[in-house]
């Protein structure tokens, strides 16, 4: 956006251009609140479709940053998206109880059987005896007939560590990571979480090593925003962390909704209820759809994931997109 610019509305799509001019009351909320929505859009639909294009997949994780000063109403635009999933999850868990109470005894008795299997047959080897082929090929069974968990949902993570991640991602993984501000969250991004960020969003599993097992791969699907103010980002790219998440691409993978502080708006004195937005409860009521899908796909193994196919005009937008970014590349101005 060019400075003293607002939101350009028309870009929206016709059902976005309606809640936000239902909810928003300034330029300011409504750039916002574009970012959330689209966020929300993304993490609902992203576990569930991937798009296409001249034969190549691309993956519809979105990371976003709602950039703007204390005020603008970067929480508030949040607060009813947010709320609903965690009210989504709760009841998901309650119904889901004993059926996990149930998984956890079954996993407990069959741990202590592959334990003793896994001792047998270490002994066996300690005594120079040789292996026993009943006890390996049951070791094998047990290993190919492991409990299988119940349906889990996808989770907003409160802390976003890379355990945090291979433990979601065993479960579900649609992951929406929404922290509350970025001074907070930007100093916590250390290089694995930062590469994991960027294989995530183009569809690559990461890589790690795990005592006893060996190297194992984790692939989420990351969905991502960040409030956070001008100040605190600028700060953070001076840091050895921010140079090198601008060094590798991670910011260049975000989209941008930036209030432009040149922008002075009276502060809007006929605030809705949200609650009784229509346009906000048709769009929540999307977002549930997805939400069971998500878990219903999960359990599916990913069958039944849709390939959406970009229309000729968006295909084209993006090919004009990967060629500006190869310029860039070339130009040396990558990180800038």
């Amino acid at each position: 956006m060019m400075p003293g610019n607002s939101f350009p509305l028309y870009a929206a799509s016709k059902k976005e251009r309606a809640l936000i001019g239902a909810w928003a009351r300034s330029t300011a909320f409504a750039t916002i609140l574009k970012g959330t929505i689209d966020v929300h859009v993304a993490n609902a639909v992203a576990p569930c479709a991937r798009a296409k294009w001249n034969g190549r997949l691309f993956e519809l994780t979105v990371y976003a940053a709602n950039v703007g000063e204390s005020g603008v109403g970067k929480s508030p635009a949040e607060q009813p998206f947010i709320d609903q999933r965690r009210h989504l999850i709760a009841a998901h868990d309650t119904a889901t109880l004993s059926a996990w109470q149930e998984h956890k005894g079954r996993m407990t008795a069959w741990n202590a059987e592959y334990s003793g299997k896994q001792k047998a047959i270490s002994k066996l080897a300690s005594q120079g005896l040789p292996s026993n082929e009943a006890l390996t090929s049951s070791l094998v069974a047990l290993e190919r007939n492991r409990p299988k968990a119940p349906p889990s949902p996808p989770r907003v993570l409160e802390k976003f560590t890379f355990p945090a991640v291979k433990e979601q991602t065993a479960q579900n993984r649609a992951i929406l990571v929404a922290p509350d501000e970025g001074s907070s969250f930007l100093p916590e991004l250390g290089k694995d979480l930062i590469g994991l960020l960027c294989s995530s969003w183009s569809g690559v599993p990461t890589s790690f090593s795990r005592s006893g097992t060996g190297v194992q791969l984790v692939h989420p699907t990351i969905t991502m925003i960040v409030p956070t103010q001008r100040g605190t980002l600028l700060a953070f790219f001076r840091t050895p962390k921010g140079k090198y998440a601008l060094e590798i691409g991670l910011f260049a993978r975000f989209l941008w909704y930036c209030v432009d502080p040149s922008i002075v708006e009276p502060a809007p004195t006929d605030l809705p209820d949200i609650s009784a937005l229509v346009e906000l409860q048709e769009f929540l009521g999307r977002c549930e759809h997805f939400f069971h899908e998500q878990i219903r796909l999960q359990q599916a193994g990913g069958e039944g994931q849709k390939s959406l196919t970009f229309s000729r005009e968006g295909g084209r937008a993006l090919e004009r997109a990967e060629r500006r970014i190869s310029s860039m590349r070339l130009e040396g101005g990558w990180s800038q």
